[in-house]
């Protein structure tokens, strides 16, 4: 994770952050199957298909409104609002990427240019994959609450803490679970394998079809709703994105959280 080191606590808040990943030199070889992985393992078992990049925060607004007002703010009293993934909430984290010819639709006039479009927002949260792929998530919290995210449905494999591999020398000490506890500053590397498609199971279509749905979400019902309040028509909002397993292939990911949408 990256973020400034001046004034960070103020520039976290705002925004000022992102994740920086290092690629093994183990990339481009044949090892167990795969061709991409997480770390030098040196047997495959950090391999994937998919890779998506997924940053937990929070919002505070009366920071916001003091920083604005050259005010103060007790940091004690920190209450955050809204819980984002990659700076957005729920639905929104389902808007496509605002880059490599994709549009989120998220805009907002920028006063300083003259009102032209501003997409200060860029990052999905979407995932999509195939059925029986592996998929990376590359999870990191730079907010200031710890967090209990939940993939329902799907099994979890933590390969990885805070850019090391969970590895004793030989022995493995990767863990698999049903909820990711995630506090400021840190970060996991966590496998999961898509299921197959069914056509019983909740499910939803969009540009490429037909797609089962997997919520990735905080287990805390008060971080799925922003400023108090759920999402559109009652839905959850805040901290939440979809996994989406597709009964039609997609094509093979070209870069890191790519959207098809």
């Amino acid at each position: 994770m990256y973020h400034c080191h001046f004034e960070d606590v103020e520039h976290v808040q705002m925004g000022m952050t992102g994740i920086v990943f290092v690629r093994p030199t183990q990339d481009g070889s044949s090892v167990g199957g795969f061709t991409k992985f997480a770390y030098n393992d040196g047997d495959g078992s950090t391999g994937y298909h998919r890779h998506f990049a997924i940053l937990l925060n929070e919002f505070w607004k009366n920071f916001h409104d003091g920083d604005r007002d050259i005010q103060e703010s007790i940091a004690t009293d920190y209450e955050p609002q809204w819980f984002t993934l990659n700076g957005r909430c729920y639905p929104q984290t389902l808007q496509p990427n605002d880059y490599n010819g994709e549009n989120s639709g998220i805009t907002t006039p920028n006063p300083n240019y003259d009102d032209a479009p501003d997409r200060s927002q860029p990052n999905s949260s979407l995932v999509q994959v195939n059925p029986g792929e592996r998929v990376l998530l590359r999870l990191a919290n730079l907010g200031y609450q710890q967090h209990a995210v939940q993939l329902p449905g799907i099994n979890l494999h933590v390969i990885g803490q805070d850019a090391s591999l969970l590895r004793n020398g030989t022995v493995d000490t990767s863990y698999r679970t049903n909820t990711l506890y995630i506090g400021p500053g840190e970060a996991r590397d966590v496998l999961f394998d898509a299921p197959g498609y069914s056509a019983l199971r909740p499910s939803g279509s969009d540009g490429r079809g037909p797609y089962n749905v997997y919520y990735f979400k905080n287990r805390d019902w008060r971080r799925l709703s922003s400023l108090g309040a759920p999402g559109p028509g009652g839905a959850p909002s805040g901290m939440m994105t979809e996994v989406r397993v597709y009964q039609n292939d997609l094509p093979d990911q070209e870069y890191v959280s790519q959207t098809y949408v």
